[in-house]
């Protein structure tokens, strides 16, 4: 995971984690255990999260990827290719 894009991304639009966490109506401990890569996002959080934030589901998910794949192949299926 990429935290400190992660954290950019929510600090840079929300004063806390906290706020984020009400505007989503999520508890703020998860939001937490999540930005402190505690917990992993599941693809509805991932989508909560996106539109919060006002950013592509993609740009959400590619934060949460430990590294691409050696062949790079996953990351053609993530964008639409073969």
């Amino acid at each position: 995971m990429n935290q400190s894009k992660l954290r950019s991304l929510v600090y840079g639009q929300f004063r806390t984690a906290a706020d984020m966490a009400r505007k989503m109506n999520w508890g703020k401990q998860k939001l937490h255990r999540i930005i402190n890569g505690k917990q992993e996002p599941n693809l509805t959080d991932l989508s909560s999260m996106a539109q919060v934030l006002n950013k592509p589901l993609m740009e959400m998910v590619n934060i949460f990827l430990l590294e691409e794949s050696p062949n790079g192949r996953l990351k053609d299926r993530m964008q639409g290719g073969k």
